[in-house]
């Protein structure tokens, strides 16, 4: 185990800044509490866990496990092939495995691609080559590529293009209308240029939505085929 004393900046969010990490809501690699998270993650050392302690001002920091060079986080729990996915598991299982997952074949095959290439994305030496290489893989698009190096590479303006909310709540937030697409909320977001995506998760994280106008359609299940 080592540590590190950081100091945040005043008022600082230990919950709204770490969030940032989780992928989607209940996302085991994150644990988030009021003054304290964790982080699961996997570096080329080994998996790695990071606790942040908020205690006195000071921002407590602890590593754990062989990546815990890279990681200086966070509790890991272990689900299925790993959590995080070890990629070699990943790459070698059947795309039946992931259907309880609610993941179907076309899916399941684009994840498997992604695991193989692992060592070409990991390589990538800045946000804009990761992306690259990530959307040159068949089945991936500009918005998993700007999900990734959001989190992956720090990204303060990967934009996640094709959203299904996003373009709406952009719009709405700077103009007041009700609905927008991908062309219009780029072009409303040009200004912020250099922290696109940064204004994008503030808006997010504030709680701005646009009025519905539909009910929320369910999640179609891939447990049973």
């Amino acid at each position: 185990m080592s540590g590190r004393r950081l100091t945040p900046p005043q008022r600082y969010d230990l919950a709204g800044t770490i969030a940032a990490l989780a992928l989607a809501p209940g996302d085991p690699t994150v644990d988030i509490g009021t003054d304290e998270a964790w982080w699961a993650t996997r570096t080329p050392d080994g998996p790695g866990t990071l606790r942040l302690r908020a205690a006195g001002g000071a921002l407590l920091a602890s590593g754990y496990g062989s990546g815990t060079p890279w990681s200086t986080g966070w509790r890991g729990r272990t689900r299925g092939c790993g959590c995080p996915p070890d990629p070699a598991a990943v790459a070698g299982l059947a795309y039946w495995a992931l259907h309880r997952h609610g993941i179907e074949r076309r899916r399941a095959d684009t994840i498997a691609v992604a695991a193989r290439n692992t060592g070409r994305l990991d390589a990538a030496p800045d946000p804009a080559e990761a992306a690259r290489r990530l959307t040159a893989l068949p089945g991936i698009g500009d918005w998993t590529a700007a999900e990734v190096v959001r989190v992956a590479f720090g990204d303060a303006d990967a934009v996640s293009v094709g959203d299904f909310h996003l373009p709406n709540a952009v719009a709405f937030a700077l103009t007041g209308q009700a609905r927008g697409d991908d062309a219009g909320m780029l072009a409303l977001l040009e200004p912020f240029r250099g922290h696109r995506g940064r204004v994008c998760r503030l808006l997010v994280a504030g709680g701005v939505r646009a009025p519905r106008r539909a009910p929320r359609r369910a999640a179609r299940s891939f447990a049973r085929f």
